[in-house]
């Protein structure tokens, strides 16, 4: 008996293409589920789908205190769109991801604390953030003073329920 030999020949097909989207959003106006599609300026999208250049590597100049948010999108190949035709409206795209770029890694707890208090769905938080105000990391709670990790807990507790925002100086 002969051993099995196998022949492997490389061919672009086009079954392993993904495209890179990035958005950037200014730091006053936070991106959210509501506004992330329609809103921002693109910032980078990967060239033309079907080439063979390595198209991560691309140097990207993110601004400071800038919000961008990401997707990858790859055609989907099925029986009703067989070739992965880019016209197709089949594509399979991920959710949206969000960072905020922050070169200065001192500022780690007011992001922490934004985000917590983004997840508290507020109306009033929002237009704040929206207006480019940033949390100072100093809650306070009937009447008692929280920072740190002890506001940030605070926060996560407070989540789901009805709160009222005062802003004081």
């Amino acid at each position: 008996m002969k051993p099995v030999t196998f022949l492997w020949n490389s061919t672009s097909t086009g079954f392993n293409y993904a495209k890179l989207k990035i958005k950037e959003f200014p730091p006053n106006y936070m991106p959210n589920q509501g506004n992330i599609e329609t809103a921002g300026a693109l910032f980078y999208e990967t060239p033309g789908m079907g080439t063979n250049e390595n198209v991560f590597s691309d140097f990207l100049s993110f601004q400071e205190n800038y919000y961008y948010a990401w997707q990858i999108s790859i055609n989907t190949f099925n029986e009703n769109n067989p070739s992965g035709s880019a016209n197709h409206s089949g594509k399979m795209k991920s959710n949206w991801f969000v960072f905020r770029y922050v070169s200065n890694t001192s500022d780690d707890n007011s992001q922490e604390l934004t985000a917590a208090l983004n997840m508290l769905n507020n109306d009033v938080l929002r237009k704040l953030f929206d207006g480019g105000f940033t949390p100072t990391g100093v809650v306070v709670y009937e009447g008692k003073v929280f920072t740190g990790k002890e506001a940030l807990d605070l926060i996560n507790t407070l989540s789901g329920k009805d709160i009222e925002v005062q802003i004081k100086n």
